[in-house]
């Protein structure tokens, strides 16, 4: 059996701020990027195979394999029950074969009709193969699934959600999870036909088997997926607290796809009902402790959700940040998931988009440090995260917490990766603005009687050389703004002895600095 996870992550909205409509242009980029690379190791549907056996069948491509199939289906209409009982069998065999499963024949053939007849008859071995068959059915194409409900399955599969065979159920819910994961119009069929109610009834008649807790936590992240958002009252609402106890689970399957569940509902920020109702009822506070997991697969979905409650309202971002999530996020950009640390730097850029407290938080806990100790050294898709991270950052914070960045290195880190971005004219811009607005703040310093430590450091990293470079850069906005930068920060007259005690200790890949003790409390925050 092929374990196929939910993917596809919706566009996500990003946080409001000075650089929302920028930020958020880029976060609907990404979010086409996450569901391109994730395709093929995170669907949504999974095909039931079948226990080894020595039956072996023809080719799709076999002309007799069509008439096998015509045979199997005069069996199923044979008033014999037990051939009835050997057609079904071999068919469901046939649909499970691991490779190159006749699915399109089997459609092609006309047994959908008689095996949705069969779910309501009274034999339940009839009942739990044409089950399994039209399972296997609705793993396939999109046109596959359809000819599944046109022939009225989803009606009949619900109703037996309160069959007495434990394996009947499974059944039933693993053929509901495959078309709730199908495209939305499914999904939102699924929904008007009360999938939801019968899902919980499930859990309220007691403790269900675990196969069958699996197979139904996974279908209900299938229904919390995709737009539009899901229903408060009636879906998400009444699933809160089912999702709040499976995530206490000791099976890892389970939580897996609860926390996809979670980062799905969460991915409708906009609805302070459902953020309230997630606050409140406390799983927050258990997402949190799940970052910490050992297991990649637990800590990606987790991640999300919490991210996705961060680029919300700035209520909610108050309550992350006060329960401790920046640290634990500066922990994570440590990763060996390159995922995971990615992640990690979208969510703290949508805390540094807000407000001056939230952003405050990411230098109180040294994570600023982390960060731009991290930021030459990590993968292209994470620098772009953290990029946008310092220009969030320095787009809304005073001079001195600016100027605290150029002590932790921003500087230096910034001049080495800008020729990485030189392809790229949305993270360019974003990064000569960074730099434009950290010179600026060295600019500050001559209130006090200082030179500008900024730009000398700036210099001494070759800055200038880059800028006089892209003067000649093909994008007008590009140049426009180097040419800005030369003339307002570089002028030949501006040179001055420089005051050493506030530069970042010398050395190539140290990040140490000299602070005087008499300028050390204008940092203090």
């Amino acid at each position: 059996m092929e374990q196929k996870k939910p993917h596809g992550k919706p566009h996500r909205k990003y946080k409001k701020g000075i650089v929302a409509d920028e930020a958020r242009r880029r976060r609907q980029d990404h979010g086409v990027d996450i569901r391109r690379k994730q395709r093929d190791e995170a669907l949504q549907k999974r095909r039931r195979n079948t226990v080894q056996t020595d039956a072996t069948f023809a080719a799709p491509t076999d002309p007799k394999l069509v008439q096998h199939i015509s045979a199997l289906v005069a069996g199923l209409r044979s008033s014999d029950l037990n051939q009835c009982r050997t057609s079904i069998a071999t068919l469901r065999k046939m649909v499970s074969s691991e490779q190159d499963p006749p699915l399109q024949l089997v459609v092609d053939s006309g047994v959908i009709p008689i095996l949705v007849q069969m779910l309501g008859c009274n034999q339940a071995e009839l009942i739990f193969e044409s089950a399994w068959v039209l399972t296997n059915i609705t793993s396939g194409t999109t046109e596959q699934t359809r000819s599944v409900l046109q022939h009225g399955a989803l009606p009949s599969m619900i109703r037996l959600l309160a069959h007495p065979n434990p394996e009947i159920v499974d059944q039933v819910v693993w053929a509901l999870g495959n078309i709730a994961g199908d495209c939305q119009d499914f999904r939102d069929a699924c929904l008007q036909s009360n999938l939801v109610p019968a899902l919980l009834q499930l859990f309220r008649q007691g403790k269900p088997a675990l196969s069958i807790t699996r197979n139904a936590v996974w279908t209900v992240s299938n229904l919390c997926r995709g737009r539009p958002f899901v229903d408060f009252k009636t879906v998400a609402g009444p699933l809160l607290p089912l999702l709040k106890q499976l995530i206490t689970c000791t099976d890892e399957s389970i939580v897996i796809d609860s926390c996809w569940a979670l980062s799905h509902l969460t991915l409708d920020s906009d609805s302070s009902a459902k953020m309230d109702a997630i606050m409140d009822c406390g799983l927050f506070d258990r997402l949190l402790t799940l970052l910490a997991n050992p297991n990649a697969k637990i800590v990606v979905p987790t991640l999300r959700a919490v991210g996705n409650i961060v680029s919300g309202e700035d209520v909610y971002t108050d309550h992350a940040v006060s329960k401790g999530v920046v640290p634990i996020l500066g922990q994570l950009l440590s990763h060996e998931n390159k995922r995971i640390r990615k992640e990690a730097a979208w969510t703290l850029s949508n805390i540094s988009a807000g407000t001056l407290e939230q952003m405050e938080s990411i230098i109180k806990c040294g994570v600023s440090s982390i960060m731009i100790r991290r930021f030459p050294l990590e993968i292209y898709d994470v620098k772009k995260e953290l990029l946008w991270s310092f220009k969030n950052a320095t787009s809304t914070c005073a001079t001195p917490h600016i100027l605290q960045f150029y002590k932790e290195g921003l500087m230096q880190a910034l001049s080495q990766v800008l020729p990485v971005f030189k392809q790229s004219m949305e993270e360019l811009r974003a990064l000569l603005q960074t730099l434009d607005k950290m010179l600026q703040a060295g600019h500050a310093l001559r209130d006090t009687g200082l030179c500008n430590p900024v730009a000398n450091t700036a210099e001494e990293c070759g800055l200038i050389d880059h800028l006089e470079t892209l003067q000649y850069h093909e994008n007008q906005g590009i140049y426009q703004l180097a040419s800005h930068m030369l003339k307002t920060h570089f002028q030949a007259d501006e040179v001055e002895p420089q005051d050493v005690t506030l530069r970042p200790a010398a050395g190539p890949a140290s990040f140490a600095f000299q602070t005087p003790a008499s300028s050390a409390a204008s940092f203090q925050f």
